[in-house]
Order: C-alpha cells, then structure tokens, then sequence
C-alpha cells in the first residue's frame, strides 16, 4: 500500500479551488461533489446542514447546470456557482464541523 494516499476534504476543497470553469469542468466538479459527499458522511452526524446542502442543494443545482446548453453563458455561471457552494460547505465542514 506505498504510495497510496486517501483523498481528505482538504484535498476536495484544493482542487475545487483550483478547477478552471470552463465547458469541460462539470464532470470533475460532480466527482468532487461525490467525493465531498462521501467524505462528509464519514465525519458529519447525517442530518447535518453540510450534508443536507451537499446532497439536495448543490446536487440539483449541478444538474440544472448540466442541463443549460454549454454555449449559453449561464451554463458556466450556474457552474461556478456550484463549485464555490460546495467549496463554502466544505470549508465550513472542515473548520466549524456543521
């Protein structure tokens, strides 16, 4: 198991912080979004507000911006705004543990 490392949240909130939003970020930002799920759920009680925000709130919101035609320009404002509220739950799970 050498150089195997686990992803932590600090990780998810790195590369959150780091993705370019263009036409080809929605795929990395709902992977991240999965990964924050699940790493959340290990250290969250399950009726959290990150957890609840998380899994509905910016879900959905990543779907509908899935669903706007990748020319129009709210696709990548909807996106955007998917990536920072995820990085905003995120930093809240990992700094006040809500």
């Amino acid at each position: 198991m050498y150089g195997i490392t686990k992803k932590t949240l600090t990780d998810v909130y790195q590369e959150l912080e780091s993705i370019e939003v263009n036409d080809n970020a929605f795929e990395p930002i709902a992977e991240l979004l999965e990964e924050a799920i699940g790493l959340s759920s290990k250290i969250c009680p399950r009726n959290s507000y990150t957890l609840t925000a998380l899994e509905k709130t910016w879900k959905q919101k990543l779907q509908a911006a899935g669903a706007i035609e990748k020319h129009l320009p709210s696709h990548l404002t909807e996106l955007d705004e998917v990536r920072k509220g995820v990085m905003m739950e995120v930093y809240s799970n990992l700094y006040f543990g809500i």
